[in-house]
């Protein structure tokens, strides 16, 4: 394998590269049953929104971290109430996923960016990073502010004190921003359902938007993308070296993931 990717390097047409690359080497999430992977969600239901329908066909080998409960004051509820309120629908779907390991933190306010730094100890002793084979994140391009701080400053400097495996991947996600160009995606038509309705449980959220309806709607459409005529989460991802040295720029493309 090695020797093969070292010959594709050597071919002096990009293109052509690329097309060898992606025939030998395809971009495919390989979850087996002792593969392990990490699902971090700025807020509770980015990771139903991003990711919830791999979840649904893999619980047992994902564990998830909300970065913060985001818990903004809005008509008769304080802050803390909604945080509190957030923080209990979190639970509800990660004991309705039967995910085994989750970890929530509290935050409080429009000052997210600050808190998250402030509880970065809370991070590191909560998260043992050099286990997984696979982390989820959001997309780096985010056009929310908590989201794009988090995937470019705060994970990187967790994945830096905390050590990875070698051979980990980064997977970025969709929520507040698309993947341009996605590298891979998963089938998930046979779980759409059981989605929609685990992500119907953050009903704090859905007061102000329809987020199990608009998730659902872009899982459709990926699924048009695919050739297909169910659903499917699509993603982007690349070598932990990557995501640690590059600053990716829109549009992301799969010669990033050349060695």
């Amino acid at each position: 394998m090695k020797i093969r990717k070292f010959l594709i390097k050597l071919i002096p047409f990009q293109d052509l590269r690329h097309k060898l690359h992606d025939m030998y080497f395809p971009h495919k999430i390989e979850i087996i049953a002792k593969t392990k992977c990490l699902f971090v969600a700025p807020h509770p239901d980015d990771e139903m929104i991003g990711g919830g329908g791999v979840m649904c066909l893999y619980p047992k080998n994902f564990d998830v971290v909300v970065m913060g409960s985001s818990g903004n004051a809005w008509q008769s509820l304080t802050a803390e109430q909604r945080a509190t309120i957030r923080t209990d629908e979190f639970g509800d779907v990660v004991n309705m996923l039967e995910i085994k390991d989750d970890w929530i933190v509290q935050t409080m306010g429009l000052n997210g960016i600050t808190q998250m730094n402030e509880l970065s100890r809370e991070y590191l002793k909560a998260l043992r990073t050099a286990q997984y084979d696979y982390i989820f994140v959001p997309v780096p391009h985010g056009r929310h502010p908590d989201h794009n701080h988090i995937v470019n400053k705060l994970f990187k400097r967790i994945l830096r004190h905390s050590g990875y495996r070698k051979n980990l991947r980064i997977v970025f996600y969709e929520v507040w921003s698309l993947l341009p160009n996605p590298n891979c995606f998963i089938d998930t038509t046979k779980v759409i359902d059981r989605k929609t309705k685990i992500l119907r449980l953050y009903k704090s959220a859905h007061v102000r938007s329809q987020y199990a309806d608009t998730s659902r709607a872009l899982n459709q459409y990926r699924g048009r993308q695919n050739n297909t005529l169910g659903f499917a989460e699509e993603f982007f991802f690349d070598s932990v070296h990557n995501y640690l040295h590059h600053h990716y720029k829109v549009p992301i493309d799969g010669s990033q993931l050349l060695p």
